[in-house]
């Protein structure tokens, strides 16, 4: 997840984008309280309340999932490159 400061864009960019973010919420935000639809929600629904909700990274996904990210790509291998 990359932070961006508002502030900085050029007033269409900045309109643009929280246009963006709002229909990613209509899109895929619950529209109903949790627990009392969780099963027609769509899997990116869950996922989407999964992070907003999770208390495990106040800072957000993007270290975490960028350090995971990094220790794969560093000691993944095919069989064929083993030589």
């Amino acid at each position: 997840m990359q932070t961006v400061n508002l502030n900085t864009l050029p007033p269409r960019a900045r309109i643009e984008l929280l246009d963006f973010y709002e229909s990613l919420l209509e899109k895929h935000a619950p529209s109903e309280l949790p627990g009392t639809g969780a099963g027609k929600m769509s899997r990116w629904s869950k996922i989407a309340q999964r992070v907003h909700e999770d208390t495990r990274y106040p800072g957000g996904w993007s270290e975490p999932l960028k350090r995971d990210m990094r220790d794969f790509r560093e000691n993944f291998s095919l069989k064929h490159d083993e030589t």
